[in-house]
């Protein structure tokens, strides 16, 4: 889950990666999603708003248990 990467600091390469944009909003055509959409999906799954896990990130129980919810669910289906 994207928690560790959330409680970083806003210059770190990771959180820069989190939060680009590509050019015109779109990647070329064949390219995978981005960081943050495949992030946004995994929450959805567990029923994580993106804004909410931003405000919640710092609270890593609650990332211990979302963590656990995705992974259960991607192991059913």
């Amino acid at each position: 889950m994207a928690g560790h990467v959330l409680r970083l600091a806003s210059q770190q390469p990771a959180q820069v990666a989190m939060n680009w944009t590509p050019v015109n909003g779109r990647r070329r055509k064949g390219r995978p999603t981005s960081w943050r959409q495949t992030f946004q999906a995994d929450l959805a799954l567990v029923g994580i708003r993106w804004e909410e896990a931003e405000d919640t990130a710092p609270d890593r129980s609650f990332w211990r248990q979302a963590a656990a919810r995705c992974a259960l669910w991607h192991r059913w289906n």
